[in-house]
This record gives structure tokens, C-alpha cells and sequence, in this order.
């Protein structure tokens, strides 16, 4: 899809499907007559997309190389790929170009759902496996995982779309096939309809979500000046999950306070992160940030406060901002326990969420109620 702050943003989704139980057989001249892709979309109807809603799609499938290592035991990242077999594993009858509803039922298997997106394969691809019936192939996972390694699920081109959700832990969430076989009863034929369902269970299945930006859009002619300047973050500054941006904030002034505070600890250290609500329009802000330290060696560690039920980082819609308790840093940084107050500010979740934010910086223009950046420390003195 393309925002028109941060360019062109595309998700796609890699995921093995599996069999269950070994030794897997089909009656003899059983015909595939359909496989289905079927993805639930959002756990609510609130998130069932990400970005303008009703903008048409085009969607396709490919097989992952049976010569690509995919397990669930390894660990993908937002940027990672998989090599991918490039003939389309789309039904050539299917009509892949469509608006998704977000309303529409779907029929899967024997229960009618809504909200689902269905993406119907070649049905030779189905026959394939049948037609394994009997071999190695079916008779073990082991065996399976050999030759089928996962699907490949995209959309076409650089598009004015949405970012789809896809529920991965609902049942609806699957891949079935759809077969029959001719079966001769009293010298007439009978057809037999069976259904087989793959498994996608989330504990077992290898599965993650592959990010590609594109920052050349002239959307996004701001974001670049301030990755290449980044002086310009004082004013605003960019979170983009993904693997898009995060954002090392800065107090260089901090140590100040050292002599001030070092008989009576802070009473409490909060940082405000105040959201640009003119760039909220079909994107909203992510409903969580993530914050951690940034040690000497440049790398981001966890903060004291982490495990604490007040440090916050949620977005707060009526104020239009992020707050952060981060008492026990500020103090650690303050009795010399660390070099560097420093803090990386995130997208929770960056490897799931689709969202992005733009905060105000410290220096931003406050004139007509705009909020800047602030660190707000609470403590104590001593009289003389």
C-alpha cells in the first residue's frame, strides 16, 4: 500500500502446511476438484485492516523451493526471504484482482464465517498431492516437508491498497482441498465429495511476514531528510514497524541533574511522546511502543522499568500521546550505574504490527496547542 508519509509499504506472508498422522492414502481415482487458501482476517472487526479500506487488490500464491530450508525451529525476521518457485499457484480460472469485503460470509468447510479472504489454487496442484498417495511423500511429515516446504502468499505491484490482517491462530485460517470420487452403485455413478484440511496450527507451523519499503515515494520526501540529517528528529521524528524506523532519543544535559538529586532519589521520571495527529487519517498510531536502552557498545538492552506494571508506552487517543515511567532508568543513570541515558523508542511488536507513527520532537513549533517531546522528573531537595 502507499502512505503518503512513509511511501510504499508491502506484506507478504510465508507459511508451511501440514499433514497429520502418517501413511496417508486417497481412493483410487480420487480428482482434487479445488484447493482453497482461506485466511481469516483480524481477531475483531476493528482490525481487520490497516490504511484506506475499499481499495482493490491483487493477490497470488507461490510455492515455497522445495530446495529452501523452512522450520519452525528457526528464526525469521521481518526482512528475511525464502526462495520462492515463480509460476503462480493460483487457480487460472480465479479472478485474484478484487476488493476485499470485510463483511462478506465465506463457507469454510461446513461453517460460514465472515471476514474471511479465499484464494482458490490450481486444482493440479491439489491433484499432485493426491496423486502421492501410497508414497514416502505421505507417509510421515518428515517425508512431506521434503517436498512441500510452505506457501508463499503476496500481492501484485506497488498498489494503493490496505495492509491485511490475518489471524493466524483461527481455525478459519487453513488450506483445504475438495475432492471427489466416481463410485458405481447399482450400475449407475455416484460421486463421493470428501474434504482434506491441511494443518496450520501456529505452535507447530513454521510461519512470519516479510516487510519491503520503499521510502522513494514522493510521500515520503520528508522521512528521507530526516534519515539523512538527523537534527531534523528534534523537530519530528518517524516509527515505522517491520523492520522500517525506530528512534534513538537523546539527553545530553541529563548529567546536570546528578549533584541535585544524589542524597534524595526521583520521586518519578516520565517520558511524553506526543503524536503528530495531523498524519493519523486510515493510519492509526500503533496501539503500543516499545522502549529499551542503548548501552555503550551502541546496542539496545532492556530498561529497569521494563518488568514494572506503570511503565506504560500505550497510546492514549484523547490525548493524542505515548507516556513512559522510566523512574528506575533515570535513577540508575543518575547514581553512575551507566554511561548513557539514551533510550531506542519502537513499534511494539515490529515483526507483527503493520503501524506507524509520527511524534513530535523537543524543538517542534508549540504555538497553537502542538506538544513537544518532554522527559518530566519529579524529585526533592534539601534545605540548607
Amino acid at each position: 500500500y502507499f502512505d503518503p508519509f512513509f511511501g510504499n509499504t508491502k506484506i507478504s506472508f510465508y507459511t508451511q502446511f501440514l499433514i497429520n498422522g502418517t501413511g496417508i492414502t486417497f481412493a483410487d481415482q480420487t480428482i482434487c476438484d479445488s484447493i482453497v487458501f482461506y485466511a481469516k482476517l483480524g481477531v475483531s472487526s476493528g482490525d481487520q485492516y490497516y490504511g484506506p479500506e475499499n481499495k482493490e487488490m491483487t493477490f497470488n500464491v507461490h510455492q515455497i523451493s522445495s530446495d529452501q530450508e523452512f522450520s519452525n525451529d528457526s528464526t525469521y525476521y521481518s526482512y528475511s526471504t525464502l526462495e520462492i518457485i515463480n509460476e503462480s499457484l493460483l487457480d487460472p480460472s480465479f479472478n485474484n484482482t478484487f476488493t476485499p469485503n470485510f463483511d462478506d460470509s465465506v463457507q469454510v468447510d461446513l461453517d460460514t464465517i465472515p471476514g474471511v479472504l479465499a484464494l482458490k489454487l490450481d486444482p493440479a496442484f491439489g491433484q499432485e498431492i493426491i496423486d502421492f498417495s501410497g508414497t514416502d511423500v505421505l507417509s510421515s511429515l518428515e517425508e512431506f516437508l521434503k517436498v512441500y516446504k510452505g506457501l508463499y502468499i503476496t500481492t501484485d505491484g506497488v498498489q494503493d491498497g490496505s495492509i491485511l490482517n490475518i489471524d493466524y491462530s483461527s481455525d478459519a485460517t487453513t488450506l483445504i482441498m475438495y475432492m471427489h470420487k466416481d463410485t458405481l452403485v447399482n450400475d449407475s455413478t455416484d460421486a463421493i465429495y470428501e474434504n482434506f484440511e491441511f494443518s496450520l496450527t501456529p505452535d507447530i507451523t513454521a510461519h512470519f511476514n516479510e516487510y519491503k519499503h520503499d521510502y522513494e515515494g514522493s510521500g515520503s520526501a520528508e522521512l528521507l531528510e530526516i534519515y539523512n540529517d538527523t537534527s531534523l528528529g528534534n523537530i519530528k521524528y518517524y516509527l515505522q514497524a517491520g523492520g522500517g524506523f525506530a528512534a534513538d532519543i537523546k539527553f545530553p544535559t541529563l548529567h546536570s541533574l546528578a549533584d541535585s538529586v544524589f542524597v534524595l532519589p526521583i520521586s518519578k521520571a516520565e517520558l511524553i511522546l506526543p503524536v503528530d495527529s495531523n498524519t493519523t487519517d486510515d493510519y492509526e498510531p500503533g496501539n503500543q511502543l516499545f522502549i529499551s536502552r542503548i548501552n555503550e557498545d551502541g546496542q539496545k538492552v532492556i530498561i529497569d522499568d521494563q518488568g514494572s506494571a506503570n511503565l506504560g508506552g500505550f497510546y492514549n487517543e484523547s490525548s493524542s500521546e505515548y507516556r513512559f515511567v522510566i523512574t528506575g532508568h533515570i535513577q540508575k543513570y543518575l547514581n553512575g550505574d551507566f554511561s548513557s541515558p539514551d533510550v531506542r523508542i519502537e513499534i511494539n511488536k515490529p515483526g507483527t504490527s503493520p503501524n506507524r507513527v509520527i511524534l513530535n520532537g523537543h524543538d517542534i513549533d508549540t504555538t497553537n496547542g502542538v506538544k513537544n517531546l518532554l522527559l518530566r522528573i519529579y524529585y526533592s531537595t534539601l534545605n540548607d
